[in-house]
């Protein structure tokens, strides 16, 4: 592996787009956080999305000291830790990897 990996654990799942019409959630959700418990209320409801773009800060893969070349940039989402612990509770685990080919 070139590079090194990295975490990124700053982040707050929110409903910001519908992306299918045919299913409603349960509940509309927002990011919020109650200063009184410290409790963080987030979540992403069937049928919604959140939305990163490359304009939201820390959307940066570095490449400093990479000779030009193809590589493969792997991302994996909420990893085990290693307790064999994830941070977020899914339905299904076998998503939460994906890489593609970049060329510098």
């Amino acid at each position: 592996m070139v590079g090194s990996p990295g975490t990124k654990i700053s982040f707050c799942l929110t409903d910001l787009a519908t992306f299918d019409t045919a299913y409603s959630p349960n509940q509309a959700y927002s990011c919020t956080f109650n200063s009184t418990t410290h409790a963080i209320s987030q979540g992403i409801g069937s049928g919604h999305e959140d939305i990163y773009n490359r304009f939201l800060e820390g959307q940066v893969v570095g490449t400093d000291g990479l000779a030009p070349g193809t590589y493969w940039l792997e991302v994996e989402v909420n990893p085990m830790n290693a307790s064999g612990q994830r941070t977020v509770i899914e339905s299904d685990y076998s998503n939460n990897i994906t890489r593609i080919q970049v060329t510098l």
